[in-house]
C-alpha cells in the first residue's frame, strides 16, 4: 500500500496499460474524430483537402472567414456549355496576358490581379481542367482566404455557379436535386500530368432543402444549350458555332430503406471526392433531417475515360446518363457512384522549358489543323487570335490533311497542331491551353 501511494498517477495509467486497461478515448491513434473534432481542424470548418502541395493556403480558410464572392462573368465561363466558347477563349487570352504582364513579385493581393487569378481558375474549371484550377486558384497565396473562400465550394463538392456560400466558404442550403459536379482534388507535387495518383477530398454538414413530393429522384431536364459566340474580324473570321447541349436527366435510384420524404425541413449529407488509379468515385451518406435526393457527376482526369460505371456496386448500363440521381434517406448506408478509368490512346500538346520559347514557334509560327466543316472552327479561331497576341506569331487555321501552308519567307515550318473533330478536338484545345499557361506563367510563380 505504501508503494502504490508513492506512485505518480502517470505510473498508475503505464500499469494500467500494460496489463491490458484500455487505454483513455483521446489516447486512441484509431479512434474516429468526433464532428465537432473533425471540423475544428477542415478547411473552413467543412472541408478537408490533400494537404500537398497547396495545405498552406487551404490551412488559412478558418470556419470565420467571409468570401468574396466571384464575378457573373466567372461565373459564365463555370458552366460546362460555355467551356468550348469563342468567348471564353478571347477572354482567357486576356486574364491570362495580364497575369503575363504584371511585374514580379506583385502582390496577387491587390484587387485587379487577385480578380484575374480567381477568373483563370473559374475558367479551367469549367473546362475541366482541374490541376490548372487548383494552382491558379492557390496563386492567392495563404495571405487572401477570403479569396480561397469564395471558391472552393465550386470546386468541391461543386455545388452550381452562384450558389450563396456563407462563412469559411460553406455553401448555404442547396436545393433538392442539386447537381454537385465536382473537380478532382489536387494531386501530390511533382507528378507529371498524365500520372494519376490517389486522393481524397471530403465535405461534411451539406444541406439540402426539402419540399412536398414523391419518393425516388426523377432525371432532371437537360439545359438549353448556349448560343455560340461570333467569329471575330481578321484571321479566320468563322460564324459562331452551336451552343452545347444541356445536361441528361440523371438515372434515378430510389432508396430502399426509410420513410417517405417529408413535407419541408432540411437535410444533412456527407460526402466524399476520391481518384485513384483504377477509376473516380462520389460517396454521399444521409446523416440527418428528411429524405433527399441530389445528383451527382464523376470528377475526370486528363487521358482516360470511363470504361464501366457502378452505382453501389452494381454495374450501370454502357448508355445509362452520366449524371447519377442519388435518393437519399434516413438509416441508408453511404451511396457510392464509382467508374473505372480506361486510359485514352491519344497525344496531347506538352509545354516547353519555362521562358524558352521553341525556335519552329517563334520563326514558323503555329497553325491548327481541323476539319473544313468543324463547328469548333469559330473556338479555334478565336482561340488562335489569343494566341498570336500572347507569343507574337502568326496562327492560321488550315484543312487536316491538306497541304502545308507556304514556307518560303519563313525560316521554319510552321508548329501544326492536328485538332481532331469531336470531343477529343476539345481535349486537344484544353491541353494547349494547360501548355501555354505553364510555358507563360510556371509553377510556383
Amino acid at each position: 500500500m505504501v508503494i502504490l501511494a508513492a506512485m505518480s498517477l502517470g505510473t498508475l495509467t503505464l500499469l494500467g496499460a500494460l496489463v491490458g486497461a484500455p487505454l483513455l478515448p483521446q489516447d486512441d491513434p484509431n479512434r474516429e474524430p468526433t464532428r465537432a473534432e473533425w471540423a475544428a481542424r477542415a478547411v473552413g470548418g467543412w472541408l478537408r483537402l490533400p494537404e500537398d502541395p497547396y495545405g498552406r493556403v487551404f490551412a488559412a480558410v478558418g470556419p470565420d472567414v467571409v468570401p468574396i464572392a466571384p464575378s457573373a462573368e466567372d461565373f459564365e465561363c463555370l458552366d460546362p456549355r460555355a467551356a468550348d466558347a469563342p468567348a471564353t477563349y478571347t477572354r482567357w487570352g486576356t486574364l491570362l496576358a495580364r497575369v503575363v504582364a504584371r511585374a514580379p513579385g506583385e502582390p496577387a493581393e491587390r484587387d485587379a490581379a487577385a480578380d484575374d487569378l480567381t477568373s483563370l481558375a473559374l475558367l479551367a474549371a469549367g473546362q475541366g481542367r482541374a490541376e490548372d484550377a487548383w494552382r491558379w486558384l492557390t496563386a492567392h497565396g495563404p495571405g487572401a482566404p477570403a479569396r480561397v473562400a469564395g471558391v472552393l465550394a465550386y470546386f468541391v463538392p461543386g455545388v452550381p455557379a452562384g450558389t450563396p456560400l456563407g462563412p469559411g466558404g460553406k455553401p448555404g442550403p442547396l436545393a433538392e436535386g442539386t447537381l454537385l459536379r465536382p473537380l478532382a482534388p489536387p494531386k501530390p507535387g511533382g507528378l507529371a500530368a498524365w500520372q494519376v495518383a490517389w486522393r481524397d477530398a471530403e465535405f461534411r454538414g451539406l444541406s439540402v432543402l426539402v419540399g412536398a413530393g414523391d419518393t425516388g429522384g426523377s432525371g432532371g431536364a437537360g439545359g438549353a444549350g448556349g448560343a455560340g459566340g461570333a467569329g471575330g474580324a481578321g484571321g479566320a473570321g468563322d460564324t459562331g458555332g452551336a451552343g452545347g447541349a444541356g445536361d441528361a436527366g440523371g438515372t434515378g435510384h430510389a432508396s430502399g430503406t426509410g420513410a417517405a420524404r417529408g413535407a419541408g425541413g432540411a437535410a444533412t449529407i456527407d460526402g466524399k471526392v476520391v481518384v485513384e488509379g483504377s477509376g473516380t468515385e462520389v460517396r454521399l451518406t444521409h446523416v440527418e433531417g428528411p429524405r433527399t435526393m441530389l445528383r451527382a457527376a464523376l470528377a475526370v482526369e486528363p487521358g482516360v475515360d470511363l470504361s464501366g460505371r457502378y452505382f453501389d456496386w452494381q454495374p450501370l448500363a454502357a448508355d445509362a446518363p452520366l449524371v447519377m440521381d442519388v435518393s437519399l434517406a434516413p438509416g441508408d448506408e453511404e451511396h457510392v457512384y464509382w467508374g473505372r478509368f480506361q486510359p485514352r490512346d491519344e497525344q496531347r500538346p506538352t509545354a516547353p522549358a519555362a521562358g524558352v520559347q521553341p525556335a519552329q514557334l517563334a520563326l514558323g509560327g503555329l497553325v491548327l489543323a481541323l476539319e473544313p466543316d468543324d463547328p469548333r472552327r469559330p473556338a479555334a479561331a478565336a482561340f488562335g487570335r489569343e494566341l498570336a497576341r500572347l507569343y507574337g506569331i502568326e496562327v492560321a487555321l488550315v484543312p487536316r490533311g491538306g497541304p502545308p501552308p507556304p514556307t518560303a519567307d519563313r525560316a521554319f515550318a510552321p508548329l501544326s497542331i492536328d485538332v481532331p473533330p469531336g470531343e477529343a478536338g476539345a481535349r486537344t484545345l484544353a491541353a494547349l491551353m494547360t501548355s501555354v499557361e505553364l510555358h507563360l506563367v510556371p509553377r510556383g510563380d
